[in-house]
């Protein structure tokens, strides 16, 4: 299952490491790629798809 988290603070990090943890593949998207530095090296990512920088739009105005 792929899982998707926006927001690199502190929740996101958390949410992500447990994830990860249980097999998971996911992606994180923030404004700051700098805050993921050096959560890459203590989540101990080894795949490098994991690690990788993209950039994604989200769509604004939709409605929910």
């Amino acid at each position: 299952m792929k899982i998707g988290i926006l927001g690199s603070g502190v929740v996101g990090q958390v949410l992500a490491n447990g994830f990860i943890k249980h097999g998971y593949e996911v992606m994180v998207g923030t404004r700051s790629p700098e805050k993921l530095s050096g959560w890459k090296e203590k989540a101990r990512i080894t795949q490098p798809i994991q690690a990788s920088q993209r950039t994604f739009h989200l769509r604004t105005g939709a409605e929910t």
